[in-house]
């Protein structure tokens, strides 16, 4: 049986970057984590909105539970979501959701696809926390959409990339030429294969990163450990530091590989090592407090409503969870909205501003 070497679509971006990224591998890399949950479970809950209209209630508790991610993360990003959706479900009048598709070169499953043979558009809702250029996958999506259902009469691709972490979303436009033109840069990487190799950026997404010598060798060579660890990095140029940053990230996940890794291992008991110490899993006990049992202990101690309120943290998703109990199941969001309407109105929220590094296109 003949091998079928087409790639995902999700695969193509880092692909365009490292063309060692299209190799088959004998077991791909793909461990599961909170973050991808947390994906699956916005997808999930995005698509009921687009399918059923924005009054029919999403169970959103129940989707975190099923994903194992943070409730108030997914309220979070469904709330941009939704807010998307009354947008750009312009270029969506007959919606197909999670449609799969493929042509000669590409798989790929996009998460929204309109083609009634007048305009055709592709969505692709992005939970990620990273800003990145996503534009071959959204030209591979428009190359499935035009292999299925054929050029439409507009002439154009609309390829939407929702970014739900930050609260926008872009447009871009395939025509014929830079479909094309496209399709010529794909293939010319392709004739790359085995051949060209660009570790950094496009490792974190590879399926073959645990047995990429090319990867191991750049993790080597840039010395990141030795960069960061054998020298003050406050004492280390900017140019250096800049430079060091894509390898650290890198460095980075290659170490939580490596203890997860020894996490599975000692699950079936401890490892020996010299001079007669052992590897082994530890249990920490860490204690958590009952709010309810706490307070009137709290209270005979002498603590004053103002003191147990610097003990207590309001988790967003938790008290939404509470007013969605109480709440008929075609109120539920009508009534979580009116609840923080209040607590805005009355001060009780509060944004919290943070900072982190990015690897993103120059402004």
């Amino acid at each position: 049986m003949a091998t079928d070497n087409r790639q995902h679509c999700s695969s193509v971006p880092s692909i365009l970057i490292c063309a060692g990224s299209a190799q088959l591998v004998a077991e791909p890399y793909n461990p599961p984590s909170e973050v991808a949950g947390l994906g699956q479970a916005v997808h999930d809950a995005l698509a009921g909105l687009v399918l059923n209209g924005p009054d029919k209630w999403i169970d959103l508790s129940r989707l975190a539970q099923a994903n194992e991610c943070d409730l108030a993360d997914l309220e979070r990003l469904f709330s941009y979501g939704r807010r998307a959706w009354a947008e750009i479900s312009r270029y969506f009048p007959s919606p197909k959701v999670e449609h799969e598709m493929e042509s000669p070169l590409f798989l790929g499953r996009t998460d929204l696809l309109h083609a009634d043979g007048e305009t055709m558009a592709v969505n692709d809702w992005k939970s990620g926390r990273v800003l990145r250029n996503h534009r071959g996958q959204l030209a591979s999506y428009a190359h499935c959409a035009v292999d299925k259902y054929g050029w439409p009469k507009s002439g154009v691709v609309h390829a939407l990339t929702t970014w739900l972490q930050f609260g926008f979303y872009e447009v871009q436009a395939f025509t014929p030429e830079t479909l094309s033109d496209f399709e010529a840069t794909y293939k010319k990487q392709l004739r790359n294969v085995g051949r060209q190799y660009a570790p950094g950026e496009a490792c974190f997404f590879c399926k073959g990163q645990l047995v990429c010598a090319a990867r191991q060798q750049f993790l080597h060579q840039s010395q990141t450990a030795l960069a960061i660890v054998g020298q003050n990095p406050q004492a280390l140029s900017v140019e250096k530091l800049a430079s060091l940053y894509p390898a650290s990230r890198a460095l980075k996940k290659l170490l939580e590989q490596y203890d997860e890794a020894c996490r599975m291992v000692l699950i079936k008991g401890p490892l020996p090592l010299a001079d007669g110490y052992e590897l082994r899993l530890v249990e920490i006990n860490k204690q958590e407090f009952d709010p309810q049992k706490s307070w009137p202990v709290l209270k005979g101690a002498g603590f004053k409503d103002e003191d147990i309120a610097r003990c207590i943290t309001i988790g967003k998703g938790k008290m939404l969870e509470v007013v969605g109990d109480h709440a008929p199941d075609r109120g539920k969001g009508k009534a979580q909205r009116a609840l923080l309407e209040q607590l805005e109105q009355a001060g009780a929220i509060s944004t919290k501003a943070l900072t982190r590094p990015e690897i993103a296109r120059a402004k």
